[in-house]
């Protein structure tokens, strides 16, 4: 019912794709002077394509490395201003006027203009909607939750990858946050095993691109 009810709404959860196996990473609340870098290096070695979903307000921490995502070929997404962490909103003034801030924000650090968005915490009302509509941004989910932002270890972070990666199925869209020092560790070991068994890593960024 959930499902049928967001694909009514437009927003999206999983990847639409005609491969046999493809899967998306997506990274919530950075950037991160940190843990962006070695989220992207980690992508790197398997050459996977992700979407960067950042915080208008933790822009100014690591500004730079907004443009060092788009220049290793991935995406930025908009994940809100303020990223509140209770019920989102419900004035449409007051959520299109943060969503719109973000989308400034990111411009002014790196000239490209989102065109996903990701609400805080998934939270989605009326005003989500139609702001959404009004700026011409596509709202994506998820379908995999890793809950890497529970992380409290490096082995806990190894463990867990090797439990989660092998619950991953075609079309997911993973959910992971490089602000957390950990995922790094969490993301390595999931791409390595995902590109060992040759799951496509970097499609859907490429046709977003192209």
């Amino acid at each position: 019912m959930l499902t049928a009810l967001q694909k009514t709404l437009g927003i999206k959860t999983r990847l639409r794709s005609t491969s046999d196996r493809e899967v998306l990473f997506t990274f919530d609340d950075g950037p991160h002077p940190s843990g962006t870098a070695r989220v992207l290096d980690a992508l790197d070695e398997v050459n996977a394509k992700a979407v960067f979903f950042v915080v208008g307000g933790r822009i100014q921490k690591a500004e730079h490395m907004l443009r060092e995502v788009l220049d290793r070929g991935h995406l930025i997404g908009n994940h809100s201003y303020s990223h509140w962490l209770g019920s989102p909103p419900s004035s449409r003034r007051e959520y299109q006027t943060d969503i719109e801030l973000c989308q400034q924000r990111i411009f002014d650090a790196c000239g490209f203009m989102p065109t996903l968005y990701r609400p805080p915490l998934g939270a989605v009302n009326l005003a989500t909607i139609t702001t959404a509509r009004a700026l011409n941004l596509q709202i994506y989910k998820w379908s995999f939750d890793t809950n890497d932002w529970r992380l409290r270890d490096d082995d806990s972070a190894r463990s867990q990858a090797d439990e989660l990666v092998h619950s991953v199925s075609h079309r997911d869209v993973i959910l992971m946050h490089d602000d957390n020092p950990h995922t790094p560790i969490m993301v390595t070991k999931m791409l390595q095993t995902l590109a060992a068994n040759n799951y496509d890593l970097n499609s859907f960024v490429s046709k977003q691109l192209n």
